[in-house]
């Protein structure tokens, strides 16, 4: 980290010269000999610089937003610090105040559930504060304060009784300034000095009971932490001809560098003690920085492996790591599902969808493939999708992406089928060869020109006789039995027919389908199709303006037979698609896209299909007032966003997701992999 400084974070000690080191053998942790036995790896968390925190798997999977609430807390300041007690049932966090008129901003420190629930405020009126540490016990939180013009002192408060119970000042040396606070399971506390003049911290203990701290020598931190075992602490060391990660024996030893690219910020361990979070930074080119959260194995001359990257400003460089599986209740949450491109967002969506095969949960039972390059043959391809069980994928024309590849190996059993949509030249037949490589039966439904018209129009009506079943008759397929719904939207664009394509999804009998209007105008063979339809028994819904016109020119001996959803935009429309009673009753989740362009829309109108949800369209302001009303239906469990922040922003998810659950009320996920269902 630079040696910029923020009066919120904690404050970082000078560290400079050559360390000596301690002579004799060094032994390097190792799962064994660290393990917390009664505990797992759990979840992590890190501080973001709004008004909760982040939790994630280890690895960064599954990241999402916690918010603390109760107990007056009102969100209006931004967390720079987190750490979870060590049975990961609390959480301690500091949260910095903005101030006005002058005034000097201070920090608070709160305590609540891991959740975020039940927040109490245990300290207010510092102006500086460090990273809380808990006692062994989890009765106690060390941490570094400083209030006015006073040097950094160590504090301990005694959270067992709740606020107000006590504060206390560890011994420290006199004209010293002290932070980093670290507690072994012995009670043992050791923390970084800096004293005046002597231009080097160094590291004290104070043992349980003792008046007066202790020197260890043989290292001077900038922030350090015990191992889980108490045998060995990390540290840092940012300046120097040394700088970088270092693990020294508790008892003295020598030292093992274990990084040199750390910077600053907390360090904390695994709870089996094997790996260390830290952090890095990089200059952005203006006056903040952004902070990239690592983790490294406790070996020699480890790599880093980011985990996370924060470019908001003063994020404080604050991690910690929660022992067990994570406690957060199942609050609703606004899911961004989103990735690099529009093949990566449908492979996100995916994963956010099904369990790999064979391992239960929830089971793929096969898979769409679609061109990414325009969305012709795709627009009934979303029903299509959700009716087989299977996610929607996007590729390139020519080859089937290597990421499509990796992923229909996840989740799909041998021998499942793989629809391929449009002709050769929408997707080669290399797609169909790489589908039947990977032990997969590809299937193309496509419009070729006999059967069906070699346009979008006839592919539609090779996805819908896909749906429904057919019977080769005469060389011609022959549908086994009309649909049950049919949802006639415009394919000379993509809104209509992609919310069409969620509804579709909905049919009770598993045969709804989606077919297509030229315009105001029906194909010839799209109006044969429909033509062999009885509307008293084949339940058809216009979408859009423009198919509700082509319907009515082409039958208007249907006139009151059918059931027209028409807005003024295309916003109207997925109104008054959403809330119709296909959905049912209860909506447990809803779809958000860009109505700007159509590729996320695509694979999430599949997914939220699958959900047995519909999507929404988001214009550049988000939601219209009446899309927003649809947030409001009883049982709403969650909200997953379709895209980056390029396509949906975070001010749009933010005002939906509050709309949704009231503000403050939900968790943010991003790109979770197959999470609860609600």
């Amino acid at each position: 980290m630079s040696r910029r400084t923020s009066r919120y974070r904690s404050r970082a000690l000078v560290s400079a010269g050559v360390l000596a080191a301690v002579a004799g053998a060094v032994a390097l942790p190792t799962t064994s000999a660290q393990a917390a036995a009664q505990h797992g790896n759990g979840h992590i968390a890190w501080a973001v610089n709004t008004a909760g925190w982040n939790e994630a798997n280890a690895d960064g999977s599954n990241a999402h937003a916690v918010t603390p609430s109760g107990g007056g807390y009102a969100g209006t300041g931004h967390v720079i610090q987190v750490a979870y007690s060590p049975d990961g049932t609390k959480v301690a966090f500091a949260v910095a105040i903005p101030a006005s008129g002058g005034a000097v901003p201070t920090v608070e420190l709160w305590v609540a559930d891991a959740s975020g629930a039940n927040a109490r405020l245990f300290l207010k009126g510092a102006t500086a504060m460090g990273q809380p540490v808990w006692s062994p016990d989890g009765t106690k939180i060390y941490i570094s304060l400083s209030e006015a013009a006073a040097a950094n002192r160590i504090d301990v408060i005694d959270v067992s009784h709740g606020p107000g119970s006590g504060v206390t000042a560890l011994p420290q040396d006199a004209n010293c300034s002290a932070s980093s606070p670290t507690v072994a399971p012995n009670g043992r506390v050791a923390f970084v000095e800096l004293c005046a003049g002597a231009g080097m911290p160094i590291a004290v203990t104070v043992d349980p009971g003792a008046t007066a701290p202790r020197r260890l020598n043989g290292f001077r931190p900038e922030q350090m932490a015990f191992s889980p075992d108490g045998t060995w602490i990390a540290y840092l060391q940012s300046e120097g001809p040394n700088i970088g990660l270092f693990i020294i024996p508790a008892n003295g030893g020598s030292r093992v560098q274990i990084s040199t690219g750390s910077r600053g910020g907390t360090v904390s361990w695994a709870p089996d003690g094997a790996s260390l979070l830290t952090w890095t930074s990089k200059s952005t080119g203006g006056p903040d920085e952004v902070g990239v959260l690592n983790k490294v194995a406790t070996k020699p001359n480890s790599p880093l492996v980011p985990i996370e990257t924060e470019t908001a400003p003063d994020i404080g460089y604050s991690a910690s790591w929660q022992t067990g599986a994570s406690t957060a209740p199942a609050r609703p949450a606004a899911d961004r599902i989103g990735g690099a491109d529009r093949i990566e967002t449908s492979v996100r969506a995916s994963q956010w969808s099904f369990d790999a095969t064979g391992t239960g949960g929830r089971q793929a039972a096969g898979a769409v493939i679609t061109r990414s390059d325009t969305f012709a043959d795709a627009l009934a391809g979303n029903a299509l999708a959700a009716e087989k069980d299977g996610p929607l994928f996007m590729t390139d024309t020519a080859a089937l992406d290597q990421r499509v590849k990796n992923e229909l190996g996840r989740i799909l059993p041998p021998g499942a089928n793989v629809y391929i949509l449009g002709g050769t030249r929408a997707l080669s037949t290399k797609v169909d060869d790489a589908v039947a490589a990977l032990g997969f039966k590809p299937v193309r439904l496509a419009g070729d020109g006999n059967a069906y018209a070699d346009d979008r129009y006839g592919t539609a009506q090779a996805i819908a006789a896909e749906i429904t079943g057919f019977t080769w008759t005469g060389g011609s397929p022959v549908p086994n039995a009309a649909p049950h719904s049919v949802f006639v939207a415009t394919g000379e664009n993509y809104p209509d027919a992609l919310a069409a394509g969620a509804a579709a999804a909905q049919d009770p009998t598993g045969t709804g389908v989606v077919m297509l209007s030229a315009g105001t105008s029906l194909m010839p063979w799209t109006q044969a199709y429909l033509a062999k339809l009885d509307p008293a028994k084949t339940h058809v819904y216009t979408v859009g303006g423009q198919a509700t016109t082509a319907v009515a020119k082409a039958f208007p001996q249907w006139k009151g037979l059918t059931t027209p959803l028409s807005g003024a935009d295309r916003f109207e429309t997925a109104y008054l698609v959403a809330t119709r009673s296909m959905f049912g009753p209860a909506l447990h989740e809803v779809g958000v896209a860009t109505a700007t362009n159509w590729p996320d829309a695509l694979s999430g109108g599949a997914l939220i299909g699958l959900r047995h949800g519909p999507l929404l369209l988001a214009g550049a302001d988000g939601l219209s007032a009446q899309e927003l009303s649809v947030l409001k239906a009883p049982g709403l469990g969650g909200i997953a966003v379709f895209g980056g922040t390029a396509v949906v922003s975070d001010p749009i998810l933010s005002a939906t997701a509050d709309a949704a659950f009231g503000k403050g009320a939900w968790d943010k996920g991003s790109n979770r992999q197959a999470p609860a269902l609600k």
